[in-house]
């Protein structure tokens, strides 16, 4: 590990704006730990190379030099929901869009990812609420409108 580990965890330090200070805080440690990673004196355990990995968005096999090319399946970063809609590339790329419901309320949902020049791609949609489809389905299982009224008032149907 070494000099290399140190000079990768020095790089994204530099490349996302992240002292020595504010990493030791982020995994529960002492900037001079950080520093001593970084010089190359002292090498984490597997639990803290996971966790610096987790605090700096990256691989514990990128912080070792592992490289991909050594591996027969990619290795990418894990987003969570939260990380991809604060993603300016995801807004930028048009992979995410902010659409509104019936009820006036918006949220964001992910937009189709492919373009085609010959069609036009239809705006995203929110799905049917529940119960918007409830009278059709059952009047096509045969039941009267009095029956529907009666399970819609009593709490059996949605509609």
């Amino acid at each position: 590990m070494g000099k290399e580990f140190g000079d990768r965890l020095q790089g994204l330090l530099r490349d996302q704006g992240v002292t020595q200070k504010d990493l030791a805080i982020r995994i529960g440690t002492t900037e001079a730990t950080i520093s001593r990673y970084v010089s190359g004196d002292r090498e984490p355990k597997a639990d803290v190379l996971a966790n610096i990995a987790t605090a700096l968005h990256t691989t514990s096999d990128y912080l070792l030099g592992i490289e991909r090319d050594e591996f027969d399946f990619p290795i990418v970063k894990l987003n969570t929901y939260g990380s991809v809609y604060e993603d300016e590339q995801a807004w930028a790329n048009g992979y995410l869009e902010h659409v509104a419901f019936p009820s006036g309320n918006t949220d964001v949902m992910p937009s189709s990812p492919i373009e085609m020049n010959s069609a036009d791609v239809p705006p995203t949609v929110p799905a049917f609420g529940v119960g918007a489809h409830t009278e059709e389905i059952l009047q096509d299982l045969g039941y009267t409108q009095e029956e529907l009224r009666q399970m819609i008032e009593s709490g059996a149907a949605v509609g």
